[in-house]
């Protein structure tokens, strides 16, 4: 079967901001609560994302993450319903990968799908057992309960992190994603560069409903950057007109470059949608690289101070 999750769950997924976080006592009491009501030596909480299924939260696993060509996990995200598999050897989904034949010796898998607030799917609570087992359907629907209640800490984590105005990441999310972003970046000895941008709208004299028009644009504007950059850059709003980006593998050179381009699509955006209001739009970069790391903060230090000049 396709393997490809719907391009709707990997939007969903990514407005999330948890993919590649730490783990959270809210995820993790509900995959051990999942592990001890079932007596199984293996729960995690999965999310999907283009090429893998990354565990947000795991027990009884050493791996953090898995492909998204295992068929089970695909199919929970695609047709947005459970699977139960009482005997992994004699399923054709999974008799064949490793998952069975190797060191997991997976005989028992159930998962049902999490959703997000839109209804994607956005990834799986499931149990493993390496023992087959029977699983009645009063069993299923306690599993369904306590995915009620990742669902609902997964919307509360996504608020807390989410930019209510332009729905990007909030000033909160984008540090808390950064920082692991940067470590990771750390390990794999390659680079990234900060972009801090500015999009300060000008008060023409004249133009009514300045207030809830500068609103519009700064929302439109963050939609913008949404659609802009690519799916592995983290953007988000820091404050009022003041947006950022971490570019993944990118360097200061190619940095200004995509500003450059950034800049003449904003000029396009304003003389397409609101002529009669003008902005000024302006940016500064920080690089990070292994030879010269830094934190978030330094960085986004560096980059306004490159801003204003």
């Amino acid at each position: 079967m396709e393997t490809t999750a719907p391009a709707s769950s990997l939007e969903s997924v990514r407005n999330l901001n948890l993919l590649d976080t730490e783990a959270e006592e809210r995820f993790d009491r509900l995959t051990r609560m999942a592990r001890r009501m079932f007596d199984v030596p293996v729960a995690f909480i999965s999310l999907v994302d283009e090429n893998r299924h990354w565990f947000k939260s795991r027990f009884g696993l050493e791996l953090s993450e898995v492909s998204s060509s295992i068929p089970v996990l695909a199919e929970i995200v695609k047709f947005k319903k459970p699977i139960v598999i009482t005997n992994a050897e004699k399923d054709a989904r999974l008799k064949e990968t490793d998952l069975v034949t190797g060191a997991e010796n997976v005989r028992f898998y159930v998962g049902v799908p999490l959703r997000s607030v839109s209804g994607d799917v956005v990834g799986t609570l499931s149990i493993v057992d390496r023992t087959t087992r029977v699983f009645r359907d009063e069993d299923l629907a306690m599993l369904e309960d306590i995915a009620r209640i990742v669902e609902k800490e997964i919307a509360e984590a996504q608020e807390s992190t989410m930019d209510e105005l332009t729905g990007i990441s909030s000033r909160k999310g984008f540090y808390l994603i950064a920082e692991h972003s940067l470590s990771v970046t750390m390990r794999y000895q390659t680079e990234a560069t900060l972009v801090i941008m500015q999009v300060a709208p000008v008060d023409v004299a004249g133009v009514s409903n300045f207030a809830a028009k500068q609103e519009a644009m700064l929302k439109a504007f963050g939609q913008l950057l949404k659609q802009f950059f690519r799916n592995s850059d983290l953007v988000g709003r820091l404050v009022a007109d003041k947006f950022v980006v971490l570019l993944h593998e990118t360097g200061v050179d190619a940095a200004y470059s995509v500003i450059g381009k950034l800049q003449s699509e904003v000029e396009h955006f304003c003389a397409k949608h609101s002529p009669e209001f003008p902005v000024v739009f302006s940016a500064g970069v920080a690089a990070f690289t292994a030879e010269h790391p830094r934190t978030i903060h330094q960085l986004i230090e560096t980059a306004e101070d490159d801003l204003f000049q």
